[in-house]
């Protein structure tokens, strides 16, 4: 945490347009944490426009900690493997050819239960 403190104190900076001869006391910076909730696509879809905008402002660069659940996990695991808004244009097609393709179709999901095995590839799924 001290490394990351030292981190959001430059980014800090950097936001509030400070020059470099102004002291930030490190215990004054607060401490900012992103939080998104899941709910499928439409929210995965929406937390694209969120991350980009935090991204954007220089929020993401002041934050300490992330944290999600469902389809906002995608969305975080999506973004760090991409390499955030530096990557973007990668990050948008790779979730724009994801979004694209169901996940399991209803032909798969009915040749699953005509199985006799179904209930155990059910537990697998």
């Amino acid at each position: 945490m001290e490394r990351r403190r030292k981190k959001v104190v430059e980014a800090m900076r950097t936001f509030l347009d400070l020059a470099d001869d102004v002291e930030i006391d490190e215990r004054d910076v607060p401490i900012i944490g992103i939080g998104a909730s899941g709910g499928g696509y439409r929210s995965m879809l929406s937390h694209v426009g969120s991350f980009a905008a935090a991204e954007a402002l220089g929020i993401s660069q002041m934050s300490s900690y992330v944290a999600g659940v469902s389809a906002a996990c995608w969305i975080m695991a999506m973004w760090y493997n991409q390499g955030g808004i530096s990557q973007m244009e990668t990050f948008r097609k790779s979730l724009t050819e994801r979004v694209q393709k169901d996940l399991i179709s209803a032909s798969d999901v009915l040749k699953l239960l005509s199985e006799p095995a179904a209930e155990a590839v059910l537990l697998v799924l």
